[in-house]
């Protein structure tokens, strides 16, 4: 039953891959305003095969997920993944296959290494807006801001927001 549901999971995580693969939705994270077409078009294109490397992996995963659900009889001295290698091994183009899927996930590592440098830190929300402003507010500001307009608690957590403000200086 868990060998199936790991597999449905998989499965999903291949969706979602496949369609970072496909689309461009994930270009806006990344500062690529003012940079050369050149560079644009590779870290786009290390992007796009490497989430198509990671789809395929995890496609390859719920695949013998599923095979070792139907089969579960399968006895081995060796351990369930050298097993899942071997029968692609042994499928005409099965390690030409391997090689694409190796291939594909060093291109993500090297397209995941340019991220650090070319996508926005802290990620932003899909929406593109943020609920608080750039500058830094302190827990007890937050708490005063949203006390407004309660009179009679107000002075006290003003009070209360003194003191801790001098207790940490």
């Amino acid at each position: 039953m868990a060998v199936g549901l790991f597999g449905a999971a998989f499965v999903i995580a291949f969706i979602t891959q496949a369609q970072n693969g496909f689309s461009n939705r994930w270009h806006k994270d990344l500062k690529a305003e003012a940079r050369s077409k050149a560079e644009k078009y590779i870290v786009y294109t290390l992007g796009h095969l490497g989430f198509l490397a990671r789809a395929g992996v995890f496609m390859f995963v719920a695949v013998f997920m599923f095979k070792t659900l139907r089969h579960p009889t399968m006895i081995s001295e060796r351990d369930a993944f050298s097993d899942a290698i071997n029968q692609v091994v042994s499928v005409h183009g099965g390690y030409i296959g391997l090689w694409f899927l190796g291939i594909g996930l060093i291109l993500f590592g090297a397209f995941a290494i340019l991220n650090s440098y070319y996508k926005y830190f802290p990620t932003p929300p899909p929406s593109r807006t943020y609920v608080f402003d750039n500058e830094t507010k302190t827990t007890n500001e937050l708490v005063l801001s949203s006390m407004r307009g309660y009179p009679d608690n107000s002075s006290a957590m003003q009070e209360m927001v003194r003191t801790e403000n001098e207790d940490s200086l």
